[in-house]
């Protein structure tokens, strides 16, 4: 069977080498750039990665490693102060050294590379069984052929540039660095004894207020000279005397590209062409290599060249990798709203910063990063979730009322019901009415409004706020921004207490838009933050008011 690749990146290579080690197959790789050039630096591989990729070619794997670098711990700095963590695994390579090794691997295993070559994938369609687009972010065969991939292409807020250092730092290392135009960041990490991956990020406002632009037109392999002396300057007491290395180092700005579908009756993609995620998760390669490996694995188990078959094994690739990388990029998601709003993290120490660095994608809980390091430092002053409530139902409240302070959760059609309880039988240390933001939230603000005003008069005394439950039947920044929007409307017009963002889901996405909505409310909002959550889920919880995301907690019961 004959393949044709168009992209000669790590995941391009990594599918050739795999479906030439089966005999089956004749694979062609063009690749745009010259054997030898590559843009960026390090690429950064995790421990589950690695234990994925080595299963399906372990010697290409292992000789990449060989070249590259392994560390246990992750460092915060910022203004002379260090905090760091221990018992992480992670791996860099420099991105040159890996695609040497994967052309060596490929090309023993019979494939053939072209470098230097643009290929066109309609037109390879005439001499080809299959045609694999692993042309990255920028795919021109995904632009070809948008009509059937339907492609949802989406850019945040914050502007970035990649830069060498020709220091080894001993870890992963996000450093934060004051300057008069606002607060910059940077993802380091070595790649080899003696270079790191040096990536500098700041909300557009900043580097606007800084002189720089974000220009995604600019030549690949063109550095923006002053944009690397600021940068040095910005970080140089972190350099110590380290110089920053450009190599196509501009100010960009970050594409989250999804498509409705990755495959065509004969063409299928993999990788950034297909998915991308914001790279402060450091997934994007070890995604488009996993992408490689399923769908090698699902090709090879074609019998014949049949365009139905073919079809049925692209549909079974995309099945399985699907879900992996939607978990990805929500993560991604939640880790880029951390760098758009890094004015949050100006005022805080450096022990606060790195757990929030270390949770910022909702997967990870306080309780584990306490397993494999004991020693985690705890924010000063340590905060606790202890003054918690149960949050029940008005129908649900107990009759009488117990000893426990409980908040009502209060429909608008119970907020008359809810006024004939005396007084003195309540014991409820706060009313929040229930709001549904699925809505359209411009139509609801005023009604909802109006529903808080006879709240607040039906329980004069008591605290008084609104309760969203956090779903994802859309993608989670959709909801974000509805629930973001209906909120900053809704403090306008009414008085608030507190914002309570519930969820009774014990992973995904429901939970990550749960913690980004309650950082929103503490942070731009200034209301009190309260995480709700079913009492199963209180690591999470603990996380996030040790984090500074919450103020409180709100232990869920008699939810239908």
């Amino acid at each position: 069977m004959r393949v044709a690749c168009v992209g000669g990146g790590p995941g391009g290579l990594f599918l050739a080498l795999l479906l030439c080690r089966t005999g089956r197959f004749s694979v062609d790789v063009f690749d745009r750039a010259p054997e030898e050039a590559t843009y960026g630096f390090g690429v950064v591989l995790s421990r589950m990665s690695l234990a994925r990729l080595r299963s399906a070619a372990k010697d290409a794997m292992d000789d990449i490693l060989s070249q590259g670098v392994r560390w246990q711990s992750v460092e915060a700095r910022y203004r002379g102060a260090v905090a760091k963590s221990s018992g992480h695994d992670f791996a860099a390579v420099e991105r040159r050294a890996m695609l040497r090794v994967l052309r060596t691997h490929a090309t023993r295993a019979g494939a053939r590379i072209s470098a230097s070559c643009r290929a066109d994938a309609l037109q390879l369609l005439n001499g080809y069984d299959i045609v694999v687009a692993a042309d990255g972010a920028g795919s021109g065969t995904r632009t070809q052929l948008a009509n059937h991939f339907r492609p949802d292409i989406s850019h945040g807020t914050s502007r970035y540039a990649w830069f060498g250092a020709d220091r080894p730092f001993a870890c992963m290392t996000f450093l934060l660095a004051d300057s008069p135009h606002g607060l910059f960041g940077a993802h380091v990490y070595p790649y080899s004894a003696s270079l790191s991956t040096f990536l500098v990020e700041a909300p557009e406002r900043v580097w606007r207020a800084a002189g720089f632009r974000a220009d995604d037109t600019c030549p690949s392999g063109w550095t923006d000279e002053r944009l690397l002396r600021f940068c040095q300057k910005t970080f140089a007491s972190d350099l110590q005397g380290a110089r920053l290395i450009g190599n196509g180092s501009h100010l960009l700005s970050f594409a989250d590209v999804c498509n409705e579908r990755w495959s065509t009756p004969r063409v299928v993609m993999l990788g950034d062409a297909a998915h991308t995620a914001h790279f402060s998760v450091g997934s994007g390669t070890s995604m488009a290599m996993e992408d490689a490996a399923e769908l090698a694995s699902r090709l090879s188990g074609l019998s014949n060249t049949d365009r139905a078959d073919i079809e049925l094994a692209f549909r079974a690739y995309e099945a399985a990798r699907r879900p992996v990388v939607s978990d990805i990029q929500l993560a991604a998601w939640a880790s880029r709203q951390f760098w758009e709003q890094l004015n949050h993290e100006a005022d805080r120490d450096v022990d606060e910063i790195l757990l929030r660095l270390l949770t910022r994608t909702g997967r990870t809980d306080i309780d584990l990063l306490r397993r494999i390091d004991p020693g985690l430092p705890s924010p000063t002053p340590p905060r606790s979730a202890k003054h918690t409530s149960f949050a029940v139902p008005l129908s649900r409240c107990p009759e009488p009322p117990s000893e426990t302070p409980h908040v009502a959760l209060v429909r608008p059609q119970e907020i008359d019901e809810i006024g004939l309880r005396p007084a003195q039988e309540s014991r409820w240390s706060a009313v929040a009415l229930v709001v549904d933001c699925n809505t359209d939230e411009l139509q609801a603000v005023g009604t909802t409004a109006a529903h808080l005003t006879r709240l607040r008069a039906s329980v004069p005394g008591i605290s008084v706020g609104v309760f969203h439950m956090a779903h994802t039947k859309e993608l989670p920044h959709v909801v974000a921004r509805r629930v973001r929007t209906f909120a900053a409307a809704l403090c306008e017009l009414v008085p608030l207490d507190f914002m309570s963002i519930g969820s009774t889901d014990p992973m995904g996405a429901s939970r990550t838009l749960q913690m980004r909505l309650c950082e929103f409310i503490r942070s731009d909002l200034g209301l009190t933050s309260v995480y709700a959550c079913l009492p199963a889920h209180g690591s999470h919880a603990r996380t996030h008011v040790e984090a500074a995301r919450a103020d409180r907690v709100w232990w869920l019961r008699g939810l239908q």
